[in-house]
C-alpha cells in the first residue's frame, strides 16, 4: 500500500505539470491573434487622420468642400472669413448666408478660394487674401459653381455665357480668362453689350440656373466646351452648333 501511494503522488505532479503547460499554451495561442489587429487599425486610422488634414494647395473637390466636411482648422479660415470679409462687405460678397452655408474650394497660407450660398441660386467663388480678406481676384473674373462649373485637382474652371471661360489654377494668385473664350456680343439701344440674337452662347438651356456642356482632361489640360446656337426659348434647348478645346496653361 504504501508502494502504491509512492506512485501515485509523482504521476499526480507529473498530471498537473502537463495541464499547466498545455493550457498556458493554450491561453497563449488565443491570446497572440487578438491582440495584432489593435494595432494595425490604431495605425490605419492614425494614418488616415494624418492625410485628411493634408488639403491645402489643391482644389478640394465636391461635398469635400462643404463646412460640414471641413476640418477644424479648415473651418476656422471659413469663420474668419465670413466675419471679417463676407459680413463686412454684403454686396460684394452676397447677402443672406451663414458660416456654415460657406463652401472653401482652395486653401494655403497666403489666400483662400472661397463662397457662400446667396439669396439667390448663385454661389460665387472669390479669391482672397488671409490676411485682411479682400478680394484679390476682383479684377480678374470670378468663378460660379452654377455656371458651367467642372474642377479637378488643380483647376476651378467656370464657363459663362457668352462672357468666356474663367479659371483658377491651384497656387495662382488671381482667377484669369482662357485666351480666346468671349463669344461675340451685340449692342443694344444704349450701346451695351448683349447676347446677340440667333449669336453663340455656351447656355444649352437657361432658366434659374443655366445648363452647359463641359468637361475637363486634368491629364492633358484640355477643356471641351460645346457651343450653342442662342434662340432665345427659355423653355427649349439651345442647338448645338459646334464643340471647342481649350489647352490649360
Amino acid at each position: 500500500m504504501n508502494y502504491q501511494k509512492g506512485f501515485i503522488a509523482p504521476l499526480l505532479l507529473a498530471l498537473i505539470a502537463l495541464l499547466l503547460i498545455g493550457g498556458g499554451a493554450y491561453v497563449y495561442v488565443q491570446n497572440k491573434p487578438a491582440n495584432q489587429p489593435v494595432t494595425a487599425s490604431s495605425t490605419t486610422q492614425t494614418t488616415s487622420a494624418a492625410q485628411s488634414q493634408d488639403d491645402s494647395d489643391k482644389i478640394l473637390l465636391g461635398d469635400r468642400a462643404l463646412y460640414k466636411n471641413l476640418t477644424p482648422d479648415e473651418k476656422a479660415i471659413v469663420e474668419d472669413f465670413y466675419n471679417n470679409g463676407y459680413k463686412d462687405v454684403p454686396a460684394r460678397y452676397a447677402a443672406g448666408a451663414e458660416a456654415t452655408s460657406c463652401r472653401l474650394k482652395y486653401y494655403d497660407p497666403a489666400k483662400a478660394l472661397i463662397g457662400c450660398v446667396s439669396v439667390k441660386p448663385s454661389l460665387p467663388f472669390y479669391l482672397v487674401d488671409r490676411k485682411d480678406w479682400k478680394d484679390v481676384g476682383e479684377n480678374s473674373g470670378q468663378l460660379n459653381s452654377l455656371h458651367g462649373y467642372v474642377e479637378s485637382v488643380g483647376y476651378a474652371i467656370t464657363v459663362d455665357g457668352t462672357a468666356g471661360i474663367y479659371y483658377y489654377k491651384a497656387g495662382n494668385s488671381g482667377i484669369n480668362i482662357v485666351s480666346n473664350s468671349r463669344l461675340a456680343k451685340c449692342k443694344n439701344t444704349n450701346g451695351a453689350d448683349t447676347e446677340c440674337p440667333n449669336g453663340e452662347t455656351y447656355v444649352r438651356q437657361s432658366g434659374m440656373s443655366n445648363d452647359y456642356e463641359a468637361s475637363f482632361d486634368e491629364s492633358t489640360k484640355t477643356l471641351t466646351v460645346s457651343i450653342f446656337k442662342n434662340i432665345g426659348n427659355e423653355e427649349s434647348e439651345n442647338p448645338e452648333i459646334r464643340t471647342a478645346t481649350f489647352i490649360l496653361p
